[in-house]
Order: structure tokens, then sequence, then C-alpha cells
């Protein structure tokens, strides 16, 4: 099954999906912070996650860079993290888009976890995933409150990685290229609710 809708619908919006790791045997924030030297600049965010949307919108407007939200569960510190490098991905891919390569999701995906946290802290292992909706979601995670965005009751999340959502523009550009969008990209809103078509195959 899947949905066809129109990108120029006045009521469709686009909303972020987060991303919580775990699992990493050698993560600390300052082992990550280290690991990160290079190729993230990272700068102290006060306050709690709220505010860690203003600041990242703020980033990104003055550096014309990408700019990711970091929260860390142990100290609940947060961090604002930007790009070293103007096209850190083109390196790897550079046969995909550049809108493809500069998507938020594509950075956590691609510089994050399989640049930094996978051979630095885990051993070179995958990390535990969750991807919460909303920065109420993410705060409820790490408070154990299992809320079914993945993770397992047992997950304990150790880094949170908040990301602005993907612009539609992005969205078009990418597919226009003949390109799929990374997992986990797109949070599309209004969504059919579960269960309105039932068809049997038989």
């Amino acid at each position: 099954m899947f949905v066809l809708t129109s990108m120029s619908d006045a009521g469709l919006v686009i909303g972020p999906t987060h991303r919580i790791l775990g699992g990493m045997s050698g993560y600390s924030w300052d082992a990550f912070a280290a690991a990160a030297a290079g190729r993230l600049t990272i700068s102290p965010v006060p306050g709690d996650p709220h505010a860690l949307e203003r600041a990242m919108n703020d980033a990104a407007e003055r550096t014309r860079r990408n700019a990711l939200g970091l929260y860390d569960f142990a100290s609940k510190r947060c961090f604002v993290a930007q790009p070293a490098e103007a096209d850190p991905l083109a390196a790897r891919f550079g046969g995909k888009p550049r809108a493809w390569r500069e998507l938020d999701v594509a950075l956590v995906q691609y510089l994050v976890v399989e640049g930094i946290a996978q051979p630095a802290l885990n051993g070179g292992q995958p990390v535990k995933w969750a991807f919460p909706h909303s920065i109420e979601e993410v705060l409820e995670i790490g408070a154990g409150k299992e809320k079914g965005s993945g993770g397992g009751k047992a997950f304990a999340p150790q880094l949170g990685v908040i990301v602005r959502p993907t612009p539609l523009e992005a969205v078009r550009a990418v597919s226009r290229a003949g390109e799929l969008m990374p997992q986990k990209s797109t949070f599309f809103y209004p969504k059919l609710a579960t269960g309105i078509c039932l068809n049997p195959l038989r």
C-alpha cells in the first residue's frame, strides 16, 4: 500500500524525525566531542532541549550550513553541531545530488553515526536507535517512558540528535534527481489513520 499526496496541498506539513543513539560501549560526551573534532563545530546551548530548535535555526541562518542539535542524556547538556566542511559527504557520495548530501538526516547517518559514533565509540558496530518526532518524546525516552519510537523498553539513550524538518523543496529536488530519500527523512502530516483501509488478499 502507498499513498500519493500532492506537494502543492495547502495542508501538507513535514515534521522532523529526531534520532536517539544508544548502545555505544565507549560513549561519553567528552569521548564524542574528541572524536568529532575537525569534523563538527560544536557550541553549547544554555537550557533544556526545547532551546535547541531556535539555536539550530539561528546557527543555520548565520552560517548557511546545516545545524544539528545534540543532547547528552547523562549530563543533560545541549549543543549545536555544524559540519566543519561545507560539503562533508561529497567525497563519499559525489554521485548523489547536493540536495541529498545536504539533508540533515544524511549528515546524521553518514557523518555523525557512521563517521564518528560507530568507529570511535562502538568498535565499528552499529548503534541502537530510537526515532521520536518531538522534543517531548525525546525527554520521555530519556525518562524511561517508551512510546513506540523505537529502542525498546531496555533502551538506554546516550545521545539525542535533533534535526530540523526536511524542507519540501529538498524532497522535490532529491526526487527529481531520481534518488531515494534516506530512511526516516520525513514525517508527513496529515497521515492516514491506521486501519482505515482493509483489503483481503484472496
